[in-house]
């Protein structure tokens, strides 16, 4: 190689080198987010306000009204989307019960969260959703089902049927981006009495949504096999717990 050559040579290999240097360095660190429901610490339950815990705002629609009756005045209280609950009673059936966990216990702790979902506002009745668009993978989530809805489904009650052969209930796992585009989704039965299968959730299960990718909002919707003209009769509630979320740092 003759001097000029050498010395375009060098000279190419500075400018390269001085790009590389004026280029950011970026260290990713995956950090894993565990939201277990265990504070604010409560003796039974609340259902009035939004959740918010580690980055993440749980919806909530909490109406107080008063009404007129007979010359005496009465309160009626409405809710649905999320609520924080402690209440674990296996045995007590009907809507009067319908914070407690057929479990028995949290899946860990004293706490669990609980979702309760109305086909009046489906699109936004459910739903959990990152702070400041931020975009993250949720790993999953324990769930389970209400004692309300499972002993509905084992048993019937004067609202929904007594679950048999063919019958079913399934929520579906929706994902959108910050800027609210839908991105994919995932179906979990809760029961499932299709094909000879007879199951009936009332244990924690782990639920893997990775598959759902890096996402801003995740929505909740219910299906169920039991359902009238003014939509589905079996109780609309799923408890969950320890959602864990993947952190991407720059």
């Amino acid at each position: 190689m003759n001097t000029k050559h050498l010395v375009r040579s060098f000279t190419l290999g500075l400018t390269l080198i001085g790009m590389l240097a004026c280029e950011p360095v970026v260290s990713k660190h995956e950090e894993e987010i565990c939201i277990d429901f265990e504070q604010p610490v409560i003796e039974n339950f609340q259902n009035n306000q939004v959740y918010a815990a580690k980055g993440l705002v749980f919806n909530n629609k909490y109406t107080l009204s008063e009404y007129e009756w007979e010359g005496k005045t009465y309160t009626s209280e409405t809710w649905y989307g999320f609520s924080l609950s402690a209440m674990c009673d296996t045995v007590t059936e009907g809507f009067g019960n319908q914070y407690s966990c057929s479990a028995g216990k949290a899946a860990g702790g004293k706490q669990f969260g609980l979702f309760y979902y109305s086909a009046y506002d489906a699109d936004s009745s459910c739903f959990v959703q990152f702070e400041e668009e931020k975009e993250y993978v949720i790993k999953g989530m324990q769930i389970t089902n209400s004692t309300y809805a499972y002993l509905s489904m084992k048993n019937g009650d004067d609202f929904a049927k007594k679950f048999e052969a063919g019958d079913y209930l399934r929520i579906i796992f929706k994902s959108y981006d910050a800027e609210g585009k839908y991105l994919a989704q995932k179906t979990f039965y809760l029961a499932d009495f299709r094909e000879n299968k007879k199951t009936l959730l009332n244990s924690w299960e782990f639920v893997d949504l990775r598959e759902l990718g890096k996402l801003n909002k995740l929505s909740i919707f219910f299906e169920s096999s039991d359902t009238g003209m003014y939509g589905i009769n079996t109780p609309t509630y799923v408890c969950v717990d320890n959602l864990t979320y993947i952190k991407v740092q720059e």
